[in-house]
Protein backbone atom coordinates (compact mmCIF):
# COMPACT_ATOMS: atom_id res chain seq x y z
CA UNK A 1 0.00 0.00 0.00
CA UNK A 2 1.15 3.60 -0.72
CA UNK A 3 -0.19 6.31 1.31
CA UNK A 4 0.63 9.72 0.04
CA UNK A 5 0.87 12.27 2.58
CA UNK A 6 2.28 15.84 3.31
CA UNK A 7 5.36 17.00 5.48
CA UNK A 8 6.68 20.15 6.61
CA UNK A 9 9.38 21.45 5.07
CA UNK A 10 10.87 21.61 7.98
CA UNK A 11 11.91 17.63 8.52
CA UNK A 12 11.69 16.90 4.69
CA UNK A 13 15.19 16.61 3.72
CA UNK A 14 16.20 15.03 7.28
CA UNK A 15 14.10 12.49 6.31
CA UNK A 16 15.52 12.30 2.47
CA UNK A 17 18.75 12.49 3.96
CA UNK A 18 17.90 9.81 6.22
CA UNK A 19 18.89 11.56 9.46
CA UNK A 20 14.72 11.65 10.63
CA UNK A 21 14.28 8.15 10.16
CA UNK A 22 10.84 7.83 12.17
CA UNK A 23 7.33 9.94 11.62
CA UNK A 24 4.58 10.49 13.96
CA UNK A 25 0.72 10.43 12.48
CA UNK A 26 -2.53 9.72 13.94
CA UNK A 27 -3.19 6.35 13.00
CA UNK A 28 -6.08 7.21 10.60
CA UNK A 29 -4.62 4.90 7.26
CA UNK A 30 -3.84 1.38 8.84
CA UNK A 31 -0.91 1.84 8.23
CA UNK A 32 1.55 -1.37 8.32
CA UNK A 33 5.34 -2.46 8.08
CA UNK A 34 6.16 -2.87 4.14
CA UNK A 35 3.84 0.05 3.85
CA UNK A 36 5.33 3.05 1.43
CA UNK A 37 4.90 6.82 2.53
CA UNK A 38 4.89 9.36 -0.65
CA UNK A 39 5.56 12.22 1.32
CA UNK A 40 4.84 15.84 -0.34
CA UNK A 41 7.07 18.85 1.13
CA UNK A 42 4.73 21.50 2.72
CA UNK A 43 6.16 25.36 3.30
CA UNK A 44 3.28 27.72 4.37
CA UNK A 45 0.59 25.66 3.04
CA UNK A 46 2.12 25.15 0.05
CA UNK A 47 3.19 22.16 -2.00
CA UNK A 48 6.64 22.75 -3.22
CA UNK A 49 6.83 20.04 -5.41
CA UNK A 50 9.03 17.97 -3.83
CA UNK A 51 8.45 14.66 -2.61
CA UNK A 52 10.28 11.21 -1.22
CA UNK A 53 9.09 7.67 -0.74
CA UNK A 54 10.16 6.00 1.95
CA UNK A 55 9.08 2.57 3.26
CA UNK A 56 7.77 1.51 6.66
CA UNK A 57 9.80 -0.62 8.95
CA UNK A 58 8.05 -0.79 12.40
CA UNK A 59 5.22 0.69 14.05
CA UNK A 60 4.77 1.37 17.50
CA UNK A 61 0.75 2.27 18.72
CA UNK A 62 -0.86 1.36 21.70
CA UNK A 63 1.96 2.39 24.13
CA UNK A 64 2.31 4.06 27.15
CA UNK A 65 2.92 7.76 26.60
CA UNK A 66 1.87 7.78 23.22
CA UNK A 67 -1.34 9.48 22.43
CA UNK A 68 -4.32 6.86 21.66
CA UNK A 69 -5.52 6.81 18.00
CA UNK A 70 -1.39 7.82 17.58
CA UNK A 71 1.66 5.61 16.02
CA UNK A 72 5.08 6.29 15.50
CA UNK A 73 6.45 4.81 12.30
CA UNK A 74 10.44 3.58 11.63
CA UNK A 75 11.25 4.55 8.23
CA UNK A 76 13.98 3.23 5.58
Amino acid sequence: MIHEIKISHLFFDDVQNGVKKFELRKDDRNYQVGDKLLLSEVKDGVLTGRKNQVTVVYKLSNYVGLEAGYCILGLK
